[in-house]
């Protein structure tokens, strides 16, 4: 019996290391399941695992990257999830892509997919640290990448619905910032793009293909010229209170 309760006990304690229940939102922090704020440490697995657990709560799930610097290779967000008031993914801190282009098995860094109630927001700053592949960069011809070999896009979305990417920074991106296809209402809100004058990706940070009532509010691109790229069969894109610089 007494073997029993420690066990009960053992369990739980493990259970509230790896998460936090407040007022129905589950809190996953990707420490505990050994992420590393050190850059010269491969978070990936750390954050896939958390991921799982997010994606199987029947609760609103947060997955908390809090401050530090988290170095991760291409990471694959996927739904459907359990919980039927969506997601959140708050990072606080910053994430750091390889340096080295094989390490991009999926062709880009970090994807989101079949979603619905997806909200990216905290604060915190993706830097994909674009200067590694960007004198191999080939620029592609507007309205047809599939004729030559694109950069890493720091984010990709597809087939994604009802989400709001907020607050955060991308920063130095490979390719584009963020692509966005077969998606139907997103927001996209108080989004900063950074990337050094040297960088070829100066034009176009945020490609949409084949989706509809895309909003994009108080986002700033500090790139060049243009702010979007439209594709096959987009709904024209609100752009509100936003400036390319």
């Amino acid at each position: 019996m007494a073997i029993a309760v420690r066990s009960a006990i053992f369990i739980l304690c493990l259970a509230l290391a790896s998460y936090t229940a407040l007022a129905n939102e589950v809190v996953i922090n990707v420490l505990n399941f050994g992420a590393k704020p050190n850059p010269k440490f491969d978070s990936t697995g750390a954050f896939m695992k958390a991921w799982q657990v997010v994606k199987k709560s029947p609760l609103h799930a947060k997955l908390l990257v809090p401050k530090g610097e988290f170095k991760v290779s291409s990471m694959f967000f996927a739904g459907p999830c359990l919980s039927l008031t969506g997601v959140t993914i708050e990072v606080q801190g910053t994430i750091l892509a390889p340096t080295d282009p094989s390490e991009y098995v999926n062709g880009d860094w970090l994807f989101f997919q079949d979603l619905v109630g997806l909200n990216l927001m905290g604060g915190g700053t993706f830097n994909a640290q674009g200067r590694s592949v960007w004198p191999f960069s080939q620029p592609c011809p507007p309205g047809d990448a599939s004729s030559c070999q694109r950069s890493p896009a720091t984010f990709q979305f597809r087939n994604v619905k009802k989400s709001i990417v907020q607050n955060i920074k991308s920063v130095d991106a490979m390719g584009y910032d963020m692509t966005i296809s077969n998606s139907d209402d997103i927001t996209i809100q108080s989004f900063e793009m950074i990337t050094a004058p040297d960088s070829p990706n100066k034009d176009d940070p945020i490609r949409i293909d084949t989706s509809a009532n895309i909003k994009v509010a108080q986002t700033h691109f500090r790139h060049g010229a243009n702010c979007l790229s439209l594709a096959r069969g987009p709904t024209d894109p609100a752009i509100l209170k936003s400036n390319c610089l």
